[in-house]
């Protein structure tokens, strides 16, 4: 039963949908005092980045002027409008104009029946998301039409409550957005701990040994640790061998359970990257697991050398070195191309001591942000089906 007030209805009749404008690339402009075009490429979940930005001539733009956008303005990628990320969706802000809407993208405003600080949690919600991915078509680029989006079905509650459920929902969204600010801004003082530690232009107070510079490959022949790369796993493996054991592939993320692979079956801590994807250092805690043949792993003799200080290292280096994604990160590559600045022992762990602090804060607040967005989420999918109601003044 609908609450009272409440009807079903669909976006077509509460949107203004504009899809963009088919500008020629052959007529793009390098001056960056131009106005941006606002392209899909230019669209990451909730938000705009304009890196590699494109521009069209400002004296050109006299007959354009509708696909100007405004603050406030939603936009969504037509293509490839779901990434594992999340909806291709985002709020047009200040400081991302001027700029043109371009082809195959479509501009959204609200039209006077719906709020349109309310048309963000539509765009938030698990109702929008499971959407997209039911129609989006499945072909080489998958992609919506206008008028799917303006299918979108929905539960419209009165003006009144919509501006009440905006409200509370907006008090989220600012929550979000701060605990985004503080990650980001931990995210940029361990990359500055780590240029002045891992260099050793910053000492740590009370060490004062020689740093030396060593490749990777003459730390393998010292015996201090042992490098390879992990075996062949099929899908008809797993389910041969199923078990307790998860397996680490490329993406270096849990992707199945499997049971014992001789040497490649691993109780032990270690380092892992990915072979094909070029680079990605990982510190492995000790317990079982495996790793496929697109994976390298790497021993370490503890006696010698500290885990965790080598792992950010090779991460450091790894950045430092701008690893081109196709590049492949075999053994046989990175034994001469990761030259290491190494301090003795004592001061690896110091050094190390510090990052996994670091790291540490890194990681609550990456847990903090996920628990906000998915409680936001839980509470736009009560708030907009009407499960939960609010008090209009």
């Amino acid at each position: 039963m609908l609450p009272e007030g409440w009807k079903r209805t669909t976006f077509e009749d509460h949107i203004d949908l504009l899809s963009g404008n088919p500008f020629k690339s052959a007529e793009y402009s390098n001056d960056p005092t131009d106005i941006r075009l606002l392209r899909g490429d230019n669209i990451e979940p909730g938000k705009l980045r304009w890196r590699d930005a494109k521009f069209w001539p400002t004296e050109r733009i006299h007959n354009l002027t509708r696909y100007s956008l405004q603050q406030g303005d939603f936009v969504i990628a037509m293509d490839r409008t779901w990434v594992s990320s999340g909806l291709k969706v985002a709020e047009v802000r200040s400081a991302d104009l001027p700029c043109l809407l371009v082809q195959r993208v479509s501009r959204i405003r609200a039209l006077p029946t719906l709020c349109q600080s309310l048309l963000k949690q539509y765009f938030s919600g698990y109702s929008f998301e499971n959407y997209v991915k039911s129609v989006e078509t499945e072909t080489a680029v998958p992609h919506i039409s206008a008028q799917q989006i303006k299918d979108f079905p929905f539960l419209l509650p009165p003006l009144p409550e919509q501006k009440k459920i905006a409200a509370i929902l907006s008090t989220w969204d600012r929550a979000i957005e701060g605990t985004e600010k503080l990650l980001a801004n931990s995210q940029q003082q361990k990359k500055a701990l780590m240029q002045q530690l891992l260099t050793g232009k910053k000492r740590l107070p009370g060490f004062t040994g020689e740093w030396k510079n060593i490749a990777l490959g003459e730390l393998e022949k010292k015996g201090f640790l042992e490098l390879g790369r992990g075996n062949v796993i099929s899908k008809k493996d797993i389910a041969a061998h199923p078990g307790q054991n998860p397996i680490y592939s490329s993406s270096v993320k849990n992707c199945g359970l499997m049971g014992t692979y001789g040497h490649y079956m691993f109780d032990e801590e270690l380092i892992s990257w990915s072979v094909d994807g070029g680079g990605h250092f990982f510190h492995r805690k000790k317990h079982k697991f495996s790793i496929t043949n697109v994976s390298g792993y790497m021993r370490v003799d503890q006696k010698n050398l500290n885990y965790k200080f080598l792992c950010s290292q090779l991460q450091f280096l790894h950045e430092k070195l701008h690893f081109d994604y196709q590049t492949k990160a075999h053994p046989s590559v990175i034994r001469d191309l990761y030259i290491l600045n190494t301090p003795p022992l004592a001061e690896q762990k110091a050094i190390a001591a510090v990052l996994t602090t670091a790291d540490e804060e890194i990681t609550a607040l990456e847990s903090d942000l996920s628990h906000l967005r998915q409680e936001k989420k839980a509470l736009i999918q009560q708030l907009l089906t009407g499960k939960r109601r609010v008090t209009v003044d």
